[in-house]
């Protein structure tokens, strides 16, 4: 997970771990979901339904405006925008990193020629891609 404020660069804040991006994409979508309602954000935000309360998509909704579609939920996210803050997933690649044939740490990339550059061979390093 990335997370900027306006004007400034995107930073590693968390991860999300699953099977698969698509995975990632609703567990981060119930994450955001379930901060809007717990009040995370304040407490202007909440759940309205199409059948109880007479609107037209069930979701998150702040001032009477839909603000996050329970849809999203079941398809996913990957951006996330509230006030100035901006987070977002990215499709990592998940590595081993071995120091002179011993494991040394498990990290994740956006693209293997960060490995590369991170963990170079000439030190000592080698790596292992997970998924």
């Amino acid at each position: 997970m990335y997370e900027k404020k306006a004007g400034q660069s995107f930073k590693l804040i968390g991860k999300i771990r699953s099977s698969s991006f698509k995975e990632a994409q609703k567990e981060w979508a119930k994450i955001c979901y379930n901060d809007l309602l717990n009040g995370i954000y304040g407490d202007n935000y909440i759940e309205l339904s199409k059948i109880t309360d007479n609107v037209k998509e069930d979701g998150v909704y702040y001032n009477g405006e839909l603000f996050m579609p329970n849809s999203d939920l079941h398809e996913g996210i990957e951006t996330f925008r509230e006030d100035v803050y901006t987070w977002e997933i990215r499709d990592c690649i998940t590595v081993k990193i071995y120091d002179e044939g011993e494991f040394y740490s498990e990290d994740y990339f956006e693209k293997e020629n960060d490995i590369v550059e991170m963990y170079p061979k000439e030190d000592g390093y080698t790596y292992k891609i997970i998924n």
